[in-house]
């Protein structure tokens, strides 16, 4: 189910049980993949089956059932001039944010303080309101392109 929401905005939400194009779920597919100029989230790490699959072509207030439910996040965007992706804490592209990179696939998030071996902890940025310094694992509401 595809759905339009303003703008240039597309969020396809899927709670499939079946695997991942070998080009989404791992890392060197994502490298090689052609850019779609899509913001792909999974509930699961590495794309992992049996959860929710939301993408986004522009900006999204509001990232509906994968709102704080993303364990894997990548940037396919197309080289543009604004290709990167500012993700936020709250609702509205407001709190706290960080930015992720055309081409970055940030696969294994983890809320863990150490990560576990081949997870990903990664924070929202000091001092950019709500949420600053807590981890993006399970924790990003909305989020827009732009340039980091």
């Amino acid at each position: 189910m595809t759905a339009v929401i303003g703008l240039g905005l597309a969020m396809t939400p899927s709670a499939q049980a079946e695997e991942q194009p070998p080009a989404q779920s791992s890392a060197e597919g994502r490298a090689m993949a052609e850019p779609d100029g899509l913001l792909h989230v999974w509930e699961h790490p590495f794309a992992g089956a049996g959860g929710a699959h939301c993408t986004w072509a522009g900006k999204a207030n509001n990232w509906g059932v994968c709102k704080n439910k993303g364990s894997d996040i990548w940037n396919n965007g197309k080289p543009e001039a604004h290709d990167d992706v500012w993700l936020h804490w709250d609702v509205n592209n407001t709190g706290a944010f960080v930015c992720i990179g055309r081409g970055t696939s940030w696969s294994n998030l983890t809320r863990q303080d150490p990560p576990p071996a081949n997870a990903q902890r990664i924070t929202f940025w000091a001092n950019t309101g709500a949420g600053s310094g807590q981890p993006i694992a399970d924790n990003v509401a909305s989020s827009e392109w732009g340039s980091c």
